[in-house]
């Protein structure tokens, strides 16, 4: 049976990807993406508001 490792633990200064561009952020889902994401939302919620 084979042994799983324990994924290693970054130090603390060390920048991690964020899970949206896989750009090195702080974050995880940096403020572009996050504006983006909140557009799309936005766009949709009102598409969804005039058709209905």
């Amino acid at each position: 049976m084979a042994t799983r490792k324990q994924p290693a633990v970054p130090p603390k200064d060390a920048r991690q990807a964020g899970s949206v561009c896989g750009k090195a952020s702080d974050k995880m889902i940096c403020d572009i993406c996050a504006d983006k994401i909140r557009a799309e939302a936005l766009g949709k919620k009102k598409r969804e508001e005039k058709g209905a």
